[in-house]
């Protein structure tokens, strides 16, 4: 597998891949893992079609930005008098373009999510085959399977647009850093740069979180291929600079307090979301062994049970209707202690695997945009919502496919994440 340094270095799929599918299991796995991927997309088309003709849940909000564009434009002031939501006018700017298509009715707006997700997934697709994998078609098809990415892309919300524009960034700047590997790409690689650096500036602007893009670049910098991490870095920071600028912070003045501090409750909860999540898509990440995780998940659950270190209720409008109101609470401590022990595990085998393949340069870059995503949960400090980590699922579904091998305990595993996210979208319109 080529690195960003255009080093080869062979990795676990690789070395997996040399040996064949592990046998008519693996090919069974696989399959079921592209079929399920494809039928999970069908059913969001299809439901998403027959979804209510209102607005409910946040859009809202969000769809009221659309025509404060169309009054107010781009102005510092009315940029500044925002005071609904908390993320910038991307979400506003794209679906004014697309309003002669949607004419902003509910249902055409959903389905203008649906459209970009599948462009995340084809960027995610690319991206894999341009780093040899021998996965990319199961894992691209894997994005549904971790359930909070049923909700932002079903419902007319901010993340897919920004998450869309983040995943070309991604794609581009590998491309420029591959292109710059050749004698001639110089000219080309830069073009890629400049485009990679505008995509993610653009990403910022509809979700604030994407600022770990540019954190995470320098990881991809040597000595050879600085300049072109540099234009990324610098092209890239125009539009939210000029953003910031106008709110005069990274939120718009009204909704200051929301990211004001940091609360280290909401970055446990996202760690063990991002945990789960990725235990969907590979066990294999977690290679502590398993006395290891024994250990965590018997200390972390009757610790949580007794001290509360962290009470959440994942899933809530789909439990609440499945279990009796006296059983909430319990319900909540026992899913902390989970998410709790996901949390320590996850981060400790990020922490092992980023040491592990650190002389794969895109690795590690996937790896610590998958975390600092899922941290800059920690920056909300009055709320927490799962849909906080899901814009970091295609980083870590990047970091998994070093680690992914196809199983029918795979799939399964998919084919229960692809189950609970249709539940907790369907019940958004039930609520």
């Amino acid at each position: 597998m080529s690195t960003a340094s255009g080093e080869l270095q062979e990795s676990e799929p690789d070395r997996y891949a040399s040996r064949g599918l592990a046998g008519s299991r693996g090919c069974l796995g696989r399959r079921l893992v592209i079929r399920t991927g494809l039928l999970s997309l069908l059913v969001l088309l299809v439901f998403v079609l027959r979804s209510k003709p209102e607005l409910i849940y946040d859009e809202p909000n969000h769809c009221a930005t659309v025509a404060r564009l169309k009054t107010a434009g781009f102005s510092a002031q009315s940029l500044r008098e925002v005071s609904l939501v908390s993320s910038g006018p991307l979400y506003a700017v794209v679906h004014t373009i697309l309003r002669p298509v949607t004419a902003l009715q509910p249902r055409a707006m959903r389905l203008a999510n649906v459209a970009l997700l599948l462009g995340t997934m084809g960027l995610i697709y690319r991206t894999l085959l341009m780093r040899e994998s021998t996965h990319a078609e199961p894992m691209a098809l894997s994005l549904l399977a971790a359930p909070t990415v049923w909700v932002i892309s079903g419902l007319a919300l901010t993340e897919m647009p920004a998450m869309l524009c983040a995943m070309a960034a991604t794609y581009g700047l590998l491309r420029a850093l591959r292109s710059g590997a050749g004698e001639s790409g110089g000219g080309r690689a830069f073009a890629w740069a400049i485009g990679a650096g505008l995509a993610a500036g653009l990403s910022v602007t509809g979700r604030q979180a994407f600022l770990a893009l540019f954190l995470a670049a320098p990881l991809l910098a040597t000595r050879k291929n600085w300049r072109l991490v540099a234009a990324f870095i610098g092209v890239g920071a125009i539009f939210p600079a000029m953003l910031f600028a106008s709110w005069g912070g990274i939120s718009p003045p009204p909704l200051a307090k929301v990211t004001a501090g940091i609360s280290l409750d909401n970055g446990v909860k996202a760690l063990g979301y991002a945990g789960a999540m990725t235990a969907i898509f590979t066990m294999r990440w977690f290679s502590l062994g398993w006395r290891t995780i024994l250990v965590v998940v018997l200390v972390a659950i009757p610790c949580n049970l007794a001290f509360h270190v962290v009470d959440i209720q994942p899933a809530y409008s789909v439990v609440r209707g499945l279990v009796s109101a006296d059983f909430l609470p319990i319900y909540g401590s026992l899913a902390g202690g989970v998410l709790l022990a996901c949390g320590v595990l996850f981060a400790l085998s990020s922490v092992i695997n980023a040491w592990t393949g650190k002389c794969d340069r895109e690795f590690l870059f996937f790896c610590v945009c998958g975390v600092l995503l899922s941290l800059t949960a920690m920056k909300v400090t009055t709320q927490f919502s799962s849909r906080y980590v899901a814009i970091a699922v295609p980083w870590l579904l990047l970091a998994a496919d070093r680690y992914w091998r196809p199983s029918v305990r795979q799939a399964l595993r998919v084919i229960v994440g692809d189950a609970l996210g249709f539940l907790m979208l369907m019940s958004y319109f039930k609520a």
